[in-house]
C-alpha cells in the first residue's frame, strides 16, 4: 500500500499527524537523495513538503517530480507563506502545456 508523508523543519506538526500523516523532520543539511531513496523503499508515493523544506531542496524536488515515483506537493504553511506552492504548479502546468500561465 503507498503512503503519504509530511516533510517539514520542524519536529512534529499536530496537524499532519492528526491527518494520519507521518512527519518527517529535515534539516538543511540532510542529504535529500539519500532520503528520497528511502522514501521510495518504503512505498512513499506522495511526500507534502513545507515551502521552507522546498526551498532548501528546489533543484531536487523538481528533478525528482519529472522522473520518480515519489510525488512532491508543497503545502503553505500558517506563518510563513510565500505562495510557493502556487508558483510551482504554474511551473507544472508551464511545463505540461507549453504555455506560461499567469
Amino acid at each position: 500500500m503507498s503512503r503519504v508523508i509530511y516533510l517539514s523543519e520542524h519536529s512534529s506538526d499536530g496537524v499532519m499527524s492528526i491527518l494520519g500523516m507521518d512527519v518527517v523532520n529535515v534539516k538543511k543539511q540532510t542529504d535529500f537523495k539519500h532520503l528520497v531513496r528511502d522514501l521510495s523503499q518504503k512505498r512513499v508515493s506522495i511526500a507534502f513538503v513545507s515551502e521552507v523544506v522546498y526551498k532548501w531542496f528546489k533543484e531536487d524536488i523538481n528533478s525528482y517530480n519529472s522522473d520518480f515515483e515519489v510525488t512532491f506537493i508543497v503545502l503553505p504553511n500558517d506563518t510563513d507563506h510565500q505562495q510557493l506552492g502556487q508558483h510551482r504548479l504554474s511551473e507544472l502546468v508551464e511545463d505540461a502545456v507549453g504555455i506560461k500561465v499567469k
